[in-house]
């Protein structure tokens, strides 16, 4: 497949009864796949019937050097996928269950995008044109769309459920796991994290922990029936209208600690350490990371100053522009989350019911904040601008009938 560029595909949604044809544009470089620049004129409105532009494909005009290949190999093929688990569940006593569980996967020939035409580093100079450094220099750059991903998964998963009578119970889940892989998913790939290697050459350099790795996650829910009220052990014959203000109310809390979100840190590289001309990650670019020396987290950490800079380096040197930092090295402030819900039920007449809810989410307003900027090259580097969401607080009614 060959395509140059990529920009809108515009429909006409006024199409009347004598006139139901699609009308397309292609401007700004065009959708469609093609092999040479395209004219003002050719670049202009279009109905189907029309077809696409005279010579779009005609192999005269394609240009190697301009045009945006893409090569799948011949033998591409569907990814393997292999899941496995044990646990085992005992019951330690009435109403308590534990339940102990191994969780593992592994995936092979998993999409990966690189550049097949990616230049050899520049002199330490910096004088060597990136064309002239290709292995395939009548040609700029190819994306390779192949099976060389891989990921893996290992996990323990430990629950316990405790019920207390009718009105109690208690769940709480633990997760400790890692996750690896050597990309990430296309257009899914957070906080400097990549679909294509850093270098084309060295894949296996890639193979560390994923994006979504997180190292834990626990979980504990409580749900309750408080005792007053009609029916409830204190209260049960207290008037209707205190029972309807503070009788038959059920509470609930859920509070949630897991680790921070995974950061690579980037850096952009100057024209001279530049192996490739892709921008688009999804097409194969490069993602540099710089050299890591010492501890990258500042102990005493402040929004203001979360990566320590002294600890990252950017490679200056053209002839090494590939720096030792691994994927997903970095790890954010850890989250920490408690909601509550207080509900009540009111009986109204025959079969239905009115049903009051208060929601608070972050009930403890607690700052969880996202991740750090990791681009070693941004003045921002290190910093942290946005949190998880404050406290919000929700009233509900539902009726019944």
């Amino acid at each position: 497949a060959v395509i140059s560029c990529f920009s809108r595909l515009l429909i006409d949604p006024n199409r009347g009864e004598d006139d139901p044809t699609l009308i397309m544009k292609i401007s700004d470089g065009a959708i469609i796949p093609r092999n040479y620049p395209m004219s003002t004129e050719e670049a202009d409105f279009r109905l189907t019937q029309e077809g696409y532009p005279a010579g779009l494909t005609d192999p005269s005009r394609f240009n190697p050097l301009a045009a945006n290949i893409t090569y799948m190999p011949e033998d591409y093929r569907s990814s393997r996928v292999q899941s496995w688990f044990g646990s085992v569940q005992r019951e330690l006593w009435d109403g308590m269950l534990i339940d102990l569980a191994y969780v593992g996967n592994r995936a092979d020939g998993l999409l990966y995008f690189a550049n097949l035409n990616q230049a050899r580093p520049n002199n330490a100079a910096g004088t060597i044109p990136l064309q002239q450094r290709r292995p395939i220099p009548e040609f700029a750059d190819i994306t390779y769309s192949y099976n060389g991903g891989k990921s893996d998964y290992h996990a323990f998963q430990g629950k316990l459920q405790w019920r207390v009578g009718a009105g109690f119970n208690v769940l709480s889940s633990l997760t400790l796991s890692r996750a690896r892989d050597n990309g990430a998913g296309s257009l899914e790939n957070p906080n400097g994290d990549s679909p294509a290697p850093q270098d084309f050459y060295n894949i296996d350099a890639e193979w560390g922990l994923s994006g979504y790795h997180q190292p834990y996650n626990s979980t504990t829910s409580v749900v309750a029936d408080l005792p007053f009220g009609r029916g409830r052990k204190w209260g049960s014959s207290m008037p209707a209208v205190l029972d309807a203000i503070i009788g038959g109310w059920q509470i609930a809390g859920i509070n949630t600690v897991t680790a921070g979100e995974r950061v690579t840190l980037r850096y952009v590289p100057t024209a001279a350490q530049q192996v490739s001309g892709i921008q688009q990650d999804f097409r194969g670019a490069n993602g540099y990371r710089p050299n890591v020396q010492g501890t990258v987290v500042v102990k005493d950490w402040t929004v203001q100053n979360y990566l320590n800079r002294d600890a990252v380096i950017i490679p200056t040197d053209p002839s090494q522009p590939f720096g030792n930092a691994s994927r997903n090295s970095i790890a954010a402030p850890m989250f920490w989350g408690v909601d509550f819900q207080a509900s009540k039920r009111f009986a109204l007449w025959a079969s239905s019911q009115l049903e009051l809810r208060v929601e608070a989410f972050n009930l403890l307003n607690r700052s969880n904040f996202r991740a750090p900027n990791g681009n070693r090259s941004s003045v921002a580097f290190g910093t942290i601008t946005a949190t998880y969401d404050p406290r919000i607080v929700q009233v509900a009614a539902k009726f019944s009938f």
